[in-house]
């Protein structure tokens, strides 16, 4: 049995929009503000995804960057997460940075560089991610000394 890979999409997208909302709903429900961040970048990127899956060829190209430039916001709401998780205030310019990059990156390139655009595209969101990994880190080895 195979998948068509927007059918994948959109299942992963629907998972991450039940998880996002239990997270919203877990976070106002106890008070937990990393939830409601955490939360809200899980709606906030599976609505993203699934508009582009759905409706991506169809709204042209300068929307469908917007959206894929949402993606990535809803990555910085992720380390944004972590760091109101760890005590510390969200970073309002990191929460966009890898948004700017991506778009700054695609309107530089030519519309048949697509392996690129995945790679930097990649590239972008493993950077996100060891910048969390990093605040993740740093709290732990913090905790552990004192």
């Amino acid at each position: 049995m195979s998948f068509d890979t927007s059918t994948l999409y959109l299942v992963a997208t629907m998972v991450a929009a039940m998880l996002g909302a239990m997270l919203v709903f877990f976070g106002k429900q106890e008070n937990i503000p990393a939830l409601k961040w955490w939360g809200t970048a899980y709606l906030l990127g599976s609505a993203s995804v699934a508009l582009w899956t759905i409706a991506g060829s169809m709204l042209g190209g300068a929307i469908s960057l917007a959206l894929t430039a949402v993606g990535f916001i809803a990555c910085g709401m992720v380390w944004n997460a972590s760091r109101v998780f760890h005590g510390r205030k969200p970073n309002l310019p990191g929460l966009v940075l890898g948004a700017i990059a991506w778009v700054a990156t695609m309107t530089t390139l030519a519309p048949e560089d697509a392996a690129l655009r995945l790679t930097i595209g990649a590239a972008i969101v493993i950077i996100i991610s060891r910048i969390i990994k990093r605040v993740i880190d740093r709290n732990r080895y913090a905790f552990a000394v004192d």
